[in-house]
């Protein structure tokens, strides 16, 4: 196992009040590395897919509160997936509180939520050491889901790629040639396979 992300992403201070929510939609890329913040996919295949999810939802299940929909903190950058499976859940019904350790959601902006999880060598997101919480995280953004292998591995193809490129820069050789050739085969199978889960 290795550690779940690299870079925890964090809200910019200072930023100027928008009237309406999706005016924000740039600057959350910008603070979120191009990255859902709960399940760190990055855009780079389908930038227009991606939303923005209010961590304290708008609208809660079987509950309100009177924190605004234009509040910049309470914005998140994700992926269609999440966002759809996180929904209007937060099950301790305390806009304050936003879970008991048991049920509930950590706000990705914080190195406490990377800590939750660890990537298995296939790419798949899994709860680290058992912890309740995680899991219920894991569960209820369905994290399981194989399109965050995809994107881990399409997004190691092209590190990959890059390093190969500069290595190319500097000789002629045919099997580095012959590499990159490869890893660009493997990098358009796994875009085409990530585009049809997006398409369906």
């Amino acid at each position: 196992m290795t550690a779940f992300r690299e870079t925890t992403p964090k809200h910019r201070v200072g930023r100027k009040t928008c009237k309406k929510y999706t005016t924000y939609k740039k600057t959350l890329r910008e603070d979120f590395l191009k990255r859902c913040g709960y399940c760190d996919d990055v855009d780079e295949l389908r930038i227009r897919s991606y939303v923005i999810d209010h961590f304290l939802p708008r609208k809660p299940d079987g509950w309100t509160h009177t924190i605004p929909d234009n509040k910049y903190e309470n914005l998140i950058y994700a992926c269609p997936f999440c966002n759809s499976a996180k929904k209007n859940k937060w099950p301790t019904r305390n806009y304050k509180k936003s879970h008991d350790g048991i049920q509930g959601f950590v706000n990705p902006t914080l190195i406490k939520y990377g800590k939750l999880f660890r990537r298995n060598a296939d790419g798949s997101i899994a709860v680290f050491n058992g912890n309740p919480l995680a899991k219920y995280i894991h569960e209820n953004l369905a994290l399981n889901q194989p399109i965050h292998a995809l994107n881990w591995k399409f997004e190691k193809i092209l590190k990959q790629e890059k390093i190969l490129k500069t290595l190319h820069n500097s000789t002629t050789d045919p099997i580095i040639q012959a590499s990159i050739r490869e890893l660009r085969a493997q990098q358009g199978d796994l875009a085409a396979e990530i585009r049809g889960i997006y398409n369906k």
